[in-house]
């Protein structure tokens, strides 16, 4: 099952990198992939296993390249998977590395998209990287924050207020995440954007992959413009009006931005 995953990814990307039209191979390794995987989710949720969450994270990427028709099939299947199977966000191994994958997945659909991220994270609370201090940590670190963010512009909860109180813990989280991140997170290297240069974007080289690969800085930055975001969605869906008192939105701080693990404030 994983193996006709890997392959119907690799065809696919060999087709795109060579200009080819012609998918049949990638086609018909994602036909068998799908007859395995229709399987094994049709037997008792106790033998769902970190091979079946392997297979649906990277059946997603599959779904990625198809950047004209992304169909967004197996976000949806790997949301549900894993908020049914809680153990895979913090088992370790193979499950819990494609869950933390997966989470990336789902951040991008929700920003790109500007849909609430229908994923459980408090499964992920229960992770060692939260004990951690390697940079792979800290980087999963800061993405379950920047996911905490999303979940608050974009709340899958239409019937419970987001206020002030649950942006403030959220707030306090990331910036003592930024004050105690390790030195291997600052750049070596740094140019601002230009356009005259054609660089409309600044410049950062980072030694660290992890660092490289984490968010620098949209936790910080949707922050600000989260009153901007928050009414853009408002605006296209029928929604309560924000609790302006700490009092009214304990309940949507508790469940939302709550319970932010502490070792995600913790020092260096």
């Amino acid at each position: 099952m994983v193996l006709y995953a890997v392959l119907a990814v690799s065809s696919r990307h060999q087709a795109i990198l060579s200009g080819s039209t012609d998918e049949v191979e990638a086609s018909t390794f994602h036909g068998r992939c799908l007859e395995l995987l229709i399987s094994a989710l049709s037997q008792p949720e106790e033998t769902w296993d970190d091979n079946l969450l392997a297979t649906v994270v990277i059946l997603r990427i599959y779904e990625e390249l198809d950047n004209r028709n992304d169909k967004k099939c197996h976000i949806v299947g790997s949301s549900r998977l894993l908020n049914t199977v809680s153990k895979f966000s913090s088992s370790g191994g193979l499950a819990e590395a494609a869950s933390w994958l997966f989470l990336r997945q789902a951040i991008y659909v929700s920003l790109v998209h500007r849909v609430p991220l229908e994923l459980n994270l408090d499964n992920y609370e229960r992770s060692s990287v939260f004990d951690r201090f390697d940079n792979e940590s800290y980087a999963n670190v800061i993405i379950f924050l920047f996911a905490r963010a999303l979940q608050l512009i974009y709340p899958v909860r239409r019937d419970v207020a987001v206020g002030m109180h649950a942006w403030d813990l959220l707030q306090e989280s990331i910036d003592r995440w930024y004050s105690s991140k390790p030195s291997s997170f600052a750049p070596f290297h740094y140019r601002d954007a230009s356009m005259e240069e054609s660089r409309p974007f600044p410049e950062l080289w980072m030694i660290s992959p992890a660092a490289g690969a984490s968010p620098h800085p949209p936790p910080k930055l949707f922050l600000q413009l989260s009153p901007l975001l928050t009414n853009e969605y408002s605006s296209r869906t029928a929604v309560l009006p924000r609790s302006k008192h700490p009092d009214d939105d304990t309940q949507a701080a508790s469940s939302v931005a709550g319970g932010i693990p502490s070792r995600a404030t913790h020092a260096h």
